[in-house]
């Protein structure tokens, strides 16, 4: 019985590397024993807790919060419930987001714990926050300065996790996780396909991508620490394509996306075809109704002036 959690800064960015490592054999935890919580409830009810009662220290000192003796007691029971339901399972697991308190703790619960610790390029995560800040109403892009700030902060957290897990981790690219299986001991999953691979769905995100990767490149402590996380990484990212190789990319890009957007406009035009038609129909079918009532009022008015006439030749005859 041996556990894996896989943690990243942000669920999505885990996704990859936690399919990868359930094809290989590692199952999703089940739910505690006594109170049938799953690992993201346990999970968030340690940072609830965390919240309130752990002393926190300096983030400049690149340690990890300690637990104080009650809570750690609390954590302890629900972690030991959590492994009583899954003891016989060979590896389970389940993936988390990165927080500075729960890492060290289940370290030190189970000395034979693994954690795959999953991070991507500050290019990427720029490009994903503004495609996502686009896609809400109104929704407006934080500074350039501000979202490489944030992947600073939570990349060097990561980093930190990393060194604090004396050999019990992997850090892995997210594009690159499949060799996390590699770490746990079991048969390497096949390789999926990267989420920011160029099909269809994913051309914006790598148009963007290229597009910011200079202006990330000019940000010196996001820059610096991108290249510590490559060189100490057990699966670092591909090498960045050359200025050419990379340009080629962009104008296929380019190239692709104008010729869905020329497959959209010709449905559009399809639709707008279509649409004249149904008016056309429409208002044939109007003109129809009115004539038809337009008839009909007639009628009606020959038969009242009808039934005038023969009231009046009663009248007459009377």
């Amino acid at each position: 019985m041996s556990i894996v959690i896989v943690i990243a800064p942000q669920p999505d960015m885990g996704y990859t590397a936690w399919a990868n490592l359930q094809q290989a054999g590692v199952v999703q935890a089940a739910p505690s024993r006594r109170e049938k919580l799953t690992p993201l409830q346990i999970h968030e009810l340690m940072l609830k807790t965390a919240q309130q009662r752990l002393r926190l220290v300096d983030s400049s000192s690149g340690g990890l919060s300690p637990v104080v003796p009650t809570l750690e007691k609390l954590w302890t029971e629900l972690a030991t419930d959590l492994m009583l339901a899954n003891v016989d399972a060979a590896h389970y697991g389940w993936q988390q987001g990165l927080d500075a308190h729960t890492p060290a703790f289940w370290h030190r619960l189970d000395p034979e714990a693994r954690f795959v610790l999953v991070y991507e390029d500050p290019a990427a995560y720029v490009a994903r926050a503004i495609i996502a800040a686009k896609e809400q109403r109104n929704g407006v892009p934080e500074p350039l300065e501000e979202l490489l700030a944030q992947w600073h902060a939570s990349h060097a957290l990561l980093l930190d996790t990393f060194y604090a897990m004396n050999g019990n981790a992997v850090l892995v690219h997210a594009t690159e996780s499949a060799g996390a299986a590699d770490f746990m001991g079991v048969p390497r999953a096949p390789t999926a396909t990267p989420a920011d691979a160029p099909t269809s769905a994913g051309l914006a995100p790598t148009m963007l991508r290229h597009l910011l990767q200079p202006m990330v490149q000019q940000h010196a402590q996001a820059h610096a620490l991108w290249l510590e996380l490559q060189a100490v990484a057990q699966c670092p990212a591909e090498p960045p394509a050359s200025d050419a190789v990379a340009v080629f990319h962009l104008v296929g890009a380019v190239l692709d996306l104008q010729a869905e957007l020329q497959n959209a406009n010709d449905q559009c035009d399809d639709l707008r075809q279509k649409n004249t038609q149904l008016q056309q129909a429409l208002s044939a079918e109007t003109a129809a109704q009115l004539q038809e009532a337009a008839a009909k009022a007639e009628l009606l008015q020959k038969h009242e002036l009808l039934a005038q006439a023969q009231k009046a030749l009663e009248a007459d005859l009377a």
